[in-house]
């Protein structure tokens, strides 16, 4: 009944699966709307946050794309 409420408002738990879905939509994993803002970078990492939830991540980049994605 109450299914599309649940999946708004899953939050990835694992790196795969924010991984995953940094890949294919490019949108925050958590509120699953909000662009993603970048801040600073370092060698291959970038820090970013959502600019709806306010979640921060920092994401591995190689060959213009995210191979690793973790929580700050």
């Amino acid at each position: 009944m109450f299914e599309w409420l649940t999946q708004r408002f899953r939050k990835p738990k694992i790196g795969t699966d924010l991984l995953d879905h940094i890949r294919s939509t490019g949108k925050c994993p958590d509120c699953r709307d909000g662009t993603l803002l970048v801040g600073p970078e370092g060698g291959s990492a970038i820090n970013v946050r959502c600019a709806v939830c306010k979640s921060e991540f920092n994401i591995g980049y190689a060959f213009g794309e995210p191979y690793s994605v973790e929580r700050i």
